[in-house]
């Protein structure tokens, strides 16, 4: 079932954008089974991105699950609610001084998309994430989003001391792709030999 999954995945990306797939996967392929020893380290997980025009992929696999999801949402909605995101990570307005409105709207805005790019994915996550982001998503910094918000919400240290920012739960890095990471662990990069400093 889960190469099922995989391979219609790959076949669509591979129809509707080839260039996309060749740079994201390049020639070789390799089955989830691969991949899952290739990759991942025990208890860890990776979660890839893809941003259709109207449609978000997820592609998500641990050590034992696979899935795919899709949320419905443009690649223009995406993009607003990152900005939004973004806009308001610092809770001072023009003036200098701390704006509820801002902080409000960070938290809202860090929930909704938690929800949409962390909540949404139907397989077990452990602690540490491999994140490899599409598009606008490359300027999300995922630590950030709140994975629930605690009354008042325009109160950031009350969600900090509640636990609710997504790396305080999960040690997270980020990738390219995963032909990239592939290729990381086939050819370990070379040592550097330097007998003598010259300035």
């Amino acid at each position: 079932m889960a190469d099922s999954l995989q391979w219609r995945y790959l076949e669509a990306l591979r129809r509707d954008a080839p260039a996309y797939h060749q740079l994201r996967f390049g020639s070789a392929e390799v089955g989830l089974q691969g991949l899952q020893d290739q990759l991942l380290s025990s208890g860890q997980a990776l979660i890839e991105y893809v941003a259709g025009e109207e449609t978000l992929y997820i592609f998500a696999f641990n050590g034992k699950q696979f899935a795919l999801d899709t949320v419905q949402i443009s690649k223009e909605e995406l993009r607003r609610h990152v900005s939004i995101f973004r806009e308001n990570m610092n809770p001072a307005g023009a003036d200098g001084l701390r704006s509820a409105e801002r902080a409000s709207q960070f938290s809202k805005t860090a929930h909704t998309l938690y929800e949409l790019l962390i909540g949404k994915v139907q397989i077990d996550l452990p602690e540490r994430l491999i994140l490899i982001p599409d598009d606008v998503l490359s300027d999300l910094p995922f630590d950030a989003l709140l994975r629930k918000v605690d009354l008042p919400v325009d109160d950031i240290p009350r969600q900090v001391g509640a636990g609710n920012f997504l790396i305080q739960s999960k040690s997270l890095s980020y990738g390219f792709s995963i032909r990239t990471l592939q290729q990381m662990t086939v050819s370990p990069p070379p040592e550097l030999h330097c007998s003598s400093l010259k300035i």
